[in-house]
């Protein structure tokens, strides 16, 4: 009997011992997305940014967004305001930055013809990145861009405006399929600061009445404020990115980095970019920018983070 009281003893002794540790929650799924303005490129470009740095090589690891002015030919030959090609080429040298999609739903998405539009498609995705409002398609994109985290893309070309009433139908399409919803908005407007056209301010009120996450407006070709409406963030203008054609020579330009989670903007942060122009990349980050000063003048909250500005 005593032998057994013993036996007993010890194994309550080391039970507790044997006991799992408590499981600890899995981490959230997050991401980072970022976003840059106007890209028009030729064979001369070789790489989207001009100098390497912590900020660009980090970009590559994330879900880069662009506005692709224009469509891609092999071998394209010189552009004009008209008629602008990008060089097939480039879209490794886009894919290699960490570009994952850009939108073709701009005023030279038919510079060459409806064919033109749907071979752009195809080399595009034959690169591994995503083009959005092909053809005027306002048939929301869902792509996972990270591990648990949907993002509901839609891409719309207001220099030929659709009716508001169809596109509250995209966006609440948009709103049914993912918990993020990025709104890409192209414009025809002169190369102004603020305020946005009127048909892109009705547009945003549209998006942030049905919750969309993040909306871009490309096409002035020059940076505009970042404001937040609800749980929107609208970044009225992001400048030039690169330009190859000479018709457009503005080089204050911002890039945007949101990370997010499965539903929700979470932190959103400015870099500073000088636009590459002529064939050349782009200058990205370093000390504080005339974009960043320029946001403050316009009003837009920042604080500083290094080469960043954060907004919240």
């Amino acid at each position: 009997m005593a032998r057994h009281t013993l036996a007993i003893a010890a194994l309550l002794t080391l039970a507790p011992l044997c006991r799992r540790a408590p499981a600890q929650a899995p981490s959230p799924a997050r991401a980072t997305l970022w976003f840059v303005g106007d890209v028009h490129a030729d064979q001369r470009l070789h790489a989207l940014f001009a100098h390497p740095t912590a900020l660009s090589v980090s970009l590559s690891r994330g879900y880069g967004f662009a506005n692709l002015e224009g469509p891609v030919i092999p071998d394209a030959g010189p552009s004009t305001e008209a008629h602008l090609r990008n060089d097939a080429r480039v879209l490794a040298v886009l894919h290699e930055a960490g570009v994952r999609a850009v939108s073709v739903a701009n005023n030279h998405a038919l510079d060459d013809g409806i064919p033109g539009q749907i071979r752009t498609a195809q080399l595009t995705r034959a690169a591994g990145i995503a083009p959005l409002g092909v053809q005027g398609s306002r048939v929301p994109i869902v792509t996972e861009v990270s591990p648990g985290v949907h993002v509901a893309w839609l891409a719309v070309d207001l220099s030929r405006p659709p009716a508001m009433d169809a596109l509250r139908a995209a966006f609440a399409q948009a709103r049914a399929l993912a918990p993020l919803r990025v709104v890409s908005l192209h414009v025809m407007a002169p190369p102004l600061y603020t305020p946005a056209p009127a048909v892109a301010r009705e547009a945003v009120r549209h998006a942030v009445a049905e919750e969309v996450s993040l909306v871009v407006v490309h096409g002035t070709h020059t940076v505009a404020p970042v404001t937040r409406e609800g749980t929107t963030v609208i970044a009225w203008g992001l400048g030039n990115m690169v330009f190859a054609c000479d018709c457009s020579r503005e080089t204050e330009g911002l890039l945007l980095r949101a990370t997010v989670t499965r539903d929700a903007v979470t932190h959103v942060a400015l870099a500073p970019l000088e636009a590459g122009l002529d064939g050349r990349g782009a200058v990205v980050g370093g000390p504080e920018g005339a974009s960043l000063a320029l946001m403050r003048a316009l009003g837009v909250p920042l604080r500083t983070e290094g080469e960043l500005g954060l907004l919240f």
